[in-house]
This record gives structure tokens, sequence and C-alpha cells, in this order.
């Protein structure tokens, strides 16, 4: 078969790929003028548990793995459904979640039982039994895709666990599991983006001193611009004393950061993206978790604001670091040197157990218990 090629299925035909097979296949509903278009979905059932070979299941396409699948060595985009319960990201594989795929858990040992034990996840939220990220591992979403279309929604019903040198980000990052882990150099992030952050309820406008005073979180422009706020205000530039606003929940923060301001010829640095922690279970975090602003690049810009980290967790312990802090503004002299972002914001909620041991470096905006 050659190298790249494209296999469409259409009705109700399976088709099974050779575990030693090194070459792209991808699935989708087609409309080309040769193929009648079918609305029923594509099926494909891989029955081995390595998985070796670049997939993409485009919107429609529906792959079955074996119950227990670990993918090394390749790229797997998902548009449409992926069916399995254990799921292991290793070494150089790098599993993209797009926003109109989800997944079906395997009911049995049997690759061939595609029944749903007692979930079915809709668009962009995808559930697995165990989902583990090994080290050179990653899971994303899918590259390129807008800013507010970035989000990762994953559900383990018993354990996620980003071990040593793996790693999981997305803009919105929303996790749920029974017990959550993040080893010792493992990192899940909140990204980096440019969601704006104008025409949000805090937004206000009046004048001062001649000037239009919008209150937002972005950094205000100029020759030394302003630093984005969040948790709290931005930093002031050298020639902009107009900072970005603070803004968003105290108790259960979920917004992004805000984007720092122009300094005419560069941009701001960016804001911090956002993350989410349902943990029933134990959550333990011996490596980083962050949601850091950006740096402003060059020039006189403004640093981003970091984003929003809330944890809920009935027992929590680790070592690691959770961060959300702003970006550093750019000086190229005295009279040309952009403010910082603020720092965003951190919450842990615990329910009933109150059973926390912090060891690490957590940066806490409210501890709710």
């Amino acid at each position: 078969m050659p190298l790249g090629v494209t296999i469409q299925l259409v009705w109700f035909y399976a088709l099974l790929f050779h575990h030693n097979a090194k070459q792209c296949f991808r699935l989708f509903l087609g409309s080309h003028s040769d193929v009648t278009p079918y609305e029923r979905k594509s099926y494909f059932r891989y029955e081995y548990g390595e998985l070796r070979t670049n997939v993409i299941v485009d919107e429609g396409g529906y792959l079955i793995l074996p119950p227990e699948t670990t993918c090394r060595g390749v790229t797997i985009l998902v548009h449409g459904t992926i069916a399995i319960r254990d799921f292991t990201v290793a070494s150089g594989c790098k599993l993209r979640l797009g926003p109109t795929g989800t997944s079906r858990i395997l009911s049995g040992t049997n690759s061939s039982d595609t029944n749903v034990e007692g979930i079915e996840p809709g668009q962009g939220r995808y559930t697995f039994v165990s989902l583990f990220v090994g080290d050179g591992g990653e899971v994303s979403a899918i590259p390129n895709a807008p800013d507010l279309e970035n989000n990762l929604t994953i559900t383990a019903l018993d354990t996620m666990r980003v071990y040593g040198g793996g790693r999981l980000h997305a803009v919105s990052v929303n996790l749920t599991a029974h017990k959550l882990i993040v080893d010792d150099l493992g990192v899940i992030t909140g990204d980096l983006h440019l969601i704006s952050c104008h025409g949000d309820p805090h937004t206000t406008s009046t004048v001062k001193n001649g000037q239009d005073l919008v209150l937002t979180g972005s950094g205000k422009n100029g020759p030394g611009a302003s630093g984005a706020g969040h948790g709290g205000r931005g930093g002031r530039g050298s020639n902009q004393f107009h900072t970005g606003g603070a803004y968003g929940s105290l108790f259960e923060p979920k917004t992004h950061g805000c984007s720092g301001g122009s300094d005419g010829q560069s941009s701001g640095g960016k804001g911090g993206g956002n993350i989410v922690f349902k943990v029933t279970g134990t959550l333990q975090i011996d490596g980083l978790v962050q949601a850091n602003g950006e740096n402003a690049p060059n020039g006189g810009a403004g640093g981003g604001s970091g984003g929003s980290i809330v944890m809920h967790a009935n027992n929590m312990r680790g070592y690691g670091d959770v961060t959300v802090n702003g970006g550093n503004g750019f000086a190229t002299s005295s009279s040309r040197s952009g403010g910082g972002g603020a720092a965003g914001r951190i919450a842990v909620i615990s329910h009933p157990t109150k059973h926390i041991q912090d060891h690490g470096k957590h940066m806490v905006e409210n501890l709710e218990m």
C-alpha cells in the first residue's frame, strides 16, 4: 500500500490493518463524485494493542481500538469517534482531540464490543477508564484551532496520570478523574492565547484626562505600554498610566488571562489559559500545572496576565508547582518600558474530607473548605 494513502469507508464495511503498517490511514464520510455518500458511519477496527500508524478520524469516522491501547511515535487526530477503555500515550505519540470528536468506552475485553458503560460523551468531550501520558507523549487540542475552540475536556473514570516528560495542554483544560497524578517533570498547561478581553461584563467606558478609558483586563497601548490585569491590576508602562484591570471570580475562577498592551510596533505578551480539575479521589501534583502569561516579546510592550486554575479535590498532596504568573514587560530604554502582566487566580476547593498536604509552591487565591 503506498505511503500516505487515504482509505474511505462507507456503509458498514470493516477494515483490519496490519500491526506493522507505518503509513497513515484516514476515516471519513465521503462526498467525492465517484463515491455515493452515506449517512451511516465508517468503522475501523484495529486488532493490536500498540498503535504505530498515523491516524486521522474525520467527523463521522469510528475507530475501534483494543480495550488497552498504547500509541508510540505517531500522530492521532480525532474529529470523529474513538472506542477504547485504557489509553497510554507513550514516547513520540501526539494525541490531538478535536471539538467535533468524542469517545466511547468498550464494555468488555473484546474490541468488537462497543457498548457504553452508562456514559455517552457529547461533542468535544472524551471519556476513558484510564488515560496515561508517558515520557515524550503529548495530549492536546487540534493544532491551529481557533483559541475559543482550543479546548480539552477529558474524563477518566479511574486514573489520569501525566508521567515525567509527558505533556497535556490546551487553552482551556477541563479534567475530571477519580485519581489525577502529575509526576515530577510532568506538565499540564493552560496555553497562551489571543482571546479578546474587550466586551467582557466588567467593561465600562469613561473619559479621564481627555482619553477614553476602557476598563478591561487588557493592557493599554502606547510607547511603554501597560501590562494586562487579572488577579490584580497590570503594571504601569513608562508612557501609559492606565493599566489592565482586575476581573474574574475570587471563589471559583475560570477566566483566561489577557494580552498586554502594544507599543505600536510590537504586540504585548499573550494571556494564560484556564485549567479546571474535578477529582473525586486524590489529586497528586509533583510536577508542574501552569497557566502563565507571556513575557512581552520586544519593543516597549506590556506583559500578558496569568490565567486561572481551579482544583476541586477531596484529597490533595504533592511537591509540585501550580503557577499563574504574569509575563514581564519589555524595556528598550527608561522612556520605553512596558509594564508587567498581573498574576492570575488559583482556587482550591476541598470537599468534606478536607485532606490537603501542600509541600510545593502553590499560589492560592482562595481556599474554600
